[in-house]
């Protein structure tokens, strides 16, 4: 949960101020269409055509469209690798490092590259589970 706590505070920090800034990625994250064109040439029509199809409508929807609604600063790859946890009295604390794909972006793909690289998928199994945590997440910097 101090992962969530601290991925919530960073988001709400950042909310809705996309801008120029030279220091970051205009599109943070390493997980857009730009960053795997290979990949996407290599897909094939018969496996996942239809995906392939419309995978440049999701990369701008999830791209500029979103940063101007829900936009953010992203950490970019959120992920157990780049987290440090310490325990402190009674709590636990969490401190993130690599900063190499930060820019701006839509929040949630940090929680998805949380969940989906980080967290036991019987975890994730039960739909409550998965509710609980992105309730914790939305309700973390109340």
């Amino acid at each position: 949960m101090a992962s969530l706590t601290f991925l919530a505070k960073f988001h709400a920090t950042f909310w809705e101020e996309v801008g120029d800034d030279d220091n970051v990625w205009e599109a943070g994250g390493y997980w857009h269409l730009q960053t795997r064109l290979g990949e996407y040439d290599n897909i094939s029509r018969n496996e996942w055509g239809r995906l392939k199809a419309i995978a440049h409508a999701i990369d701008r929807h999830l791209g500029k469209s979103c940063q101007k609604s829900y936009g953010t600063l992203v950490h970019g790859d959120f992920k157990e690798a780049n987290l440090l946890f310490r325990a402190f009295e009674d709590k636990v604390e969490c401190a993130v490092v690599d900063f190499q794909y930060t820019g701006y972006g839509f929040g949630m793909k940090d929680v998805v590259m949380l969940f989906v690289s980080s967290i036991s998928p019987q975890l994730l199994r039960d739909d409550d589970s998965e509710q609980e945590l992105l309730e914790f997440y939305f309700s973390a910097t109340v």
